[in-house]
């Protein structure tokens, strides 16, 4: 029941209608910023950057011994007269996928920059 001495245009009550829809559109349900844990998420991000690190170290190590395992390789099956040509060749190649590597991190770098 409407009080005649304080009667709201009816836009009003349409705007106040839509800014409590906006409203509880923008409430998504999520937390609140200032309830998350920030020793936990950076604990998270701590243990993934190891866990890289690591992985980056194994990595490393398995690339030095697949590198000496092929010269070795080629030691074995290439005769001494070609055995440069075959280390210069690989070489070559190891070279060629280092370097597109590094040009596609360096274009991830730049991307999310």
């Amino acid at each position: 029941m409407s009080d005649p001495d304080h009667d709201e245009p009816a836009d009003a009550v349409e705007r106040v209608g839509a800014d409590d829809a906006s409203k509880a559109e923008v409430d998504d349900g999520a937390e609140p910023t200032g309830s998350t844990d920030a020793s936990g998420r950076s604990l998270v991000r701590v243990a993934r950057w190891l866990g890289i690190a690591i992985a980056g170290v194994l990595a490393l190590v398995a690339a030095v011994n697949l590198y000496t395992t092929v010269g070795t390789l080629i030691g074995v099956w290439a005769s001494a007269r070609y055995q440069p040509l075959f280390r210069a060749g690989f070489d070559v190649v190891v070279l060629l996928v280092a370097a597109a590597v590094v040009v596609r991190l360096a274009r991830d770098a730049d991307a999310f920059s």
